[in-house]
């Protein structure tokens, strides 16, 4: 029994030996079950990264581009069935080595590891359509099977020889940027939109396969050649830091970004590119072997053209330009520029910035050659700032543009007067001061040959047609206009009018003018012009008439027959279009003589022709009413009818004398005056030049800008010889009423500096219709126009000691001397028409014309 139970016990303990062993065993086996799902991922900083992820983390999306977390069952591990579920994964800036475990993330569509420290990825058989490795040490890049790949960044890695991309036909994005790159195979890429492949050391590049390229980089390689006239949608294309020796970038209309620099260029021809507006356009060509580059239909946010040997440069819209070591003698920025810098060109004389509006930041030094800058007024400031800063001299600045690089061809016209109606020949006398109308279709202007008959006039290309202007209908035109174009058979052309009388018109004018400042004490000088508007011949007199008691004759030349307080002169067979000129000197009364002369005092000249059968009578009188002054500026613009005008007056002629003088320490070789002239005041097409210091010509540009151009005057700055003017004259409009003012400011170029800008002279509509207009000499005349009776206020109580009125033919019609206090004159008797009021008193003289109805 005993043997028997020790033999069962053992079976007992056997059996349950081998139970357990079966129960350890499949634990064993179920425990490597486990084991056989988790990935093997041997590098820590990878491995941690992805047990980061989360629902609020941006390491891993789903399908749906949802983020998730990896690690669903938290057992610090990733499963196969974990990584399935991962469409995309970012790991970059994680110090990764290793990324040993990418290849189970079987569904994986896009997988970005920047700024790693990966030197070698294998992830082919994925389904990837996005890699972005960049930043790491890649010198191994395996990619096989990658067929569905649309975007590939693998920038700044170590990555060397050729790479092949030509398995991955759907690839829309290469950045291979930084690497050791000697070439790239992109053949059959159709569908890529964007490459770069900067600083590499690629050789040669096609991109003939890829048509729908539109950003294309591949500066700081070692190419030679680059054709990408098969890449009809490039917009952005910078191929700077080459070997090129050409380049052929025209018709690229959408070409937007064009950077080409540090090449051996010659030539840039970009006719049909850069055409889209809507866009900031930027060019930069600089350092290459460019002479010759134009740009004047392009849109420009930016231009760099430093470095090149640039003898001709024709720019467009640009509003930034940087523009360094060129070989250009001028540089025109046309509008609408912000910012200009130019520096180190050696050659350069010139400088045209003007724009009309917008203000310009400047940065401007070694240019030792620089002597004219041509700028609008509000940079004015800055641009010598920046001279100062940088120790430039001697470079002159205005707002006064000559205009001939963009006006290379000329006309020459002349007009010729022939009385006797039988044709023009080289005895027929040129006519002084003849205006006429320039007009290319779609603008015109008007230029006024010189004194001498002659005037030439720059202009772009085009077709014109001239016509000669007449002031008066007395005169007709043989051609009656002239039609030119240009470019033509030569690039200056001489046309010539033979101009004929209309008929038998007599007509003179009588104007007068000061040459100098009315000052209390010193001697003022005069000047009469007799001119004959008319078509026949004419003789008679001008006389002059003038306060004795606050002036003293002194001289005239002629010499003049004088009286107390008249001057006369003698003229005879002055032929049409001629004029006769008197000058004369009066001494003015000191402020202590009796009467005295003081400032704000007004000296009043009266200036008349008799002339039988005028037909313009009105003209044949004119009176000067001169201010006083104890100073004066010597550029100065004066109206010579004075401060007031009367309202019947509207619509007539005024005249205007503007005076300049050379203060500086040199010669000047040109002197400018422009004029702008207010179009709601003055009638623009009856501008007349009557006569200057110095021969000049007048030219009407945009509209209502007059100027009168001295051209080659070599106006000394000696005090004796540094004096010039110009004198014109112009209708008011005919809707100038009581009250209304004529101001008038003129700009005085001396050379092309800036201007000296004159006084505004002031003339006011301002004859009194009522006793309460008072003029402000003291006086006033009321009513005007009047039938019977006019009256003359002092609104100073002074004594009146006589009034004098003439008529058109400058006759002395009445003369009374009245009692003080107001004083009525009853013109009941005289005529219908015009006439001027003189009034002597003990402080001076006031003249006016009334209108006898």
């Amino acid at each position: 029994m005993d043997l028997f139970d020790g033999i069962i016990n053992t079976l007992y303990l056997n059996t349950r030996t081998i139970k357990m062993k079966k129960h350890y065993l499949l634990l064993m086996l179920a425990f490597a079950g486990v084991q056989a799902q988790v990935i093997n991922i041997p590098d820590a900083n990878f491995k941690a990264k992805l047990l980061q992820s989360s629902e609020t983390s941006s390491i891993a999306k789903d399908v749906n581009g949802v983020k998730i977390k990896i690690d669903t069952n938290s057992d610090n591990e990733i499963q196969e069935s974990e990584a399935a579920l991962v469409y995309s994964l970012s790991v970059s800036s994680s110090n990764i080595v290793n990324l040993t475990g990418i290849n189970s993330f079987i569904n994986l569509k896009s997988l970005t590891a920047y700024s790693n420290v990966i030197s070698a990825i294998d992830v082919s058989g994925l389904a990837l359509e996005s890699l972005q490795v960049g930043g790491n040490y890649l010198t191994t890049l395996s990619l096989a099977g990658l067929s569905g790949l649309k975007s590939l960044d693998i920038d700044d890695n170590q990555i060397a020889g050729t790479l092949d991309l030509s398995s991955m036909p759907g690839l829309k994005s290469l950045l291979c940027e930084n690497n050791n790159i000697t070439g790239i195979n992109i053949t059959g890429l159709a569908q890529l939109e964007k490459l770069k492949c900067t600083e590499n050391e690629i050789a040669s590049l096609d991109v003939s396969g890829s048509p729908l390229l539109n950003y294309l980089w591949c500066d700081y390689n070692n190419l030679t050649t680059l054709d990408v006239t098969m890449l009809p949608l490039l917009t952005t294309f910078n191929c700077s830091y080459n070997q090129l020796t050409s380049l052929q970038v025209d018709h690229l209309p959408g070409l937007s970004g064009l950077l080409c620099g540090f090449n051996q260029l010659t030539s840039l021809d970009l006719t049909g590119s850069m055409l889209n507006s809507s866009v900031s356009n930027t060019l930069s060509c600089r350092n290459n072997l460019i002479t010759e580059l134009d740009v004047s239909d392009k849109i420009l946010d930016q231009f760099t053209c430093s470095n090149n040997p640039l003898t001709t440069l024709k720019l467009g819209q640009i509003t930034r330009l940087y523009c360094y070591f060129t070989d250009l003698t001028s540089i025109e920025v046309p509008f609408p520029a912000q910012y200009v810098s130019i520096h180190d060109n050696p050659l350069l004389q010139s400088l045209y910035v003007k724009n009309g509006s917008q203000e310009i930041q400047f940065s401007i030094s070694n240019v030792p050659n620089l002597s004219y800058i041509c700028a609008d007024e509000s940079d004015f400031y800055a641009i010598q700032q920046e001279l100062s800063y940088n120790n430039i001299t001697g470079c002159e600045i205005n707002n006064y543009c000559n205009d001939g690089a963009d006006a290379p061809y000329e006309i020459a016209n002349t007009a010729k007067f022939d009385a006797a109606g039988v044709g023009c020949d080289a005895a027929n006398p040129l006519i002084p001061n003849q205006r006429f109308i320039i007009d290319n279709g779609g603008s015109s202007g008007g230029l006024f040959v010189n004194l001498s008959g002659t005037g030439n006039l720059s202009l772009p290309a085009g077709t014109y047609s001239i016509t000669p202007v007449f002031e008066t209908p007395y005169f007709s035109s043989t051609p009656n206009s002239a039609s030119i174009t240009f470019p033509g058979t030569s690039s200056v052309v001489a046309q010539s009018f033979c101009i004929v009388p209309n008929g038998t018109h007599p007509d003179i004018e009588i104007t007068i003018t000061n040459n100098n400042t009315a000052i209390p004490g010193f001697d003022a000088d005069y000047t009469v012009l007799c001119k004959n508007k008319g078509t026949t011949t004419a003789s008679g007199f001008i006389n002059v008439s003038f306060d004795d008691d606050i002036l003293d004759f002194v001289t005239a030349e002629p010499a003049a027959n004088a009286s107390l307080n008249e001057l006369s002169w003698a003229y005879s067979d002055l032929k049409p279009f001629g004029s006769y000129t008197v000058h004369f000197t009066m001494n003015l009364n000191s402020p202590v003589e009796n009467p005295p002369l003081q400032q704000g005092d007004n000296i009043t000249i009266v200036a008349y022709s008799a002339f039988n059968d005028d037909e313009t009578p009105s003209d044949n009188i004119t009176a000067l009413n001169q201010p006083v002054f104890n100073a004066f500026d010597p550029n100065d613009k004066t109206c010579l009818e004075g401060d007031t005008i009367t309202p019947n007056m509207a619509g007539e002629y005024v005249h205007y004398k503007i005076r300049f003088e050379n203060t500086g320490n040199y010669p000047a070789a040109i002197v400018t005056v422009k004029d702008v002239i207010d179009t709601s005041k003055f009638d623009i097409s009856t501008l007349t030049p009557i006569a200057g210091s110095h021969p000049f010509i007048t030219r009407i540009t945009n509209t209502n800008q007059v100027e009168f151009i001295f051209d080659n005057i070599m106006l000394p700055f000696d005090d004796a010889n540094n004096d010039g003017y110009v004198i014109f004259k112009i209708k008011t409009k005919p809707t100038l009423v009581l009250g209304d003012e004529l101001s008038n400011t003129a700009g005085i170029y001396f050379n092309y500096n800036a201007p000296v800008i004159t006084n505004t002279a002031v003339t006011t509509v301002a004859v009194p219709l009522s006793i309460n207009e008072v003029d402000k000499s003291g006086f006033s005349l009321y009513p005007n126009p009047s039938k019977n009776v006019i009256n003359i206020s002092s609104k100073t109580d002074a004594v009146i000691n006589v009034v004098q009125i003439y008529n058109t033919l400058a006759q002395e019609v009445m003369k009374v001397l009245p009692a003080n206090g107001d004083y009525s004159i009853d013109v009941s008797r005289l005529p219908v028409g015009s006439y001027v009021v003189k009034v002597i008193s003990e402080t001076g003289s006031w003249a006016s014309r009334f209108i006898k109805e």
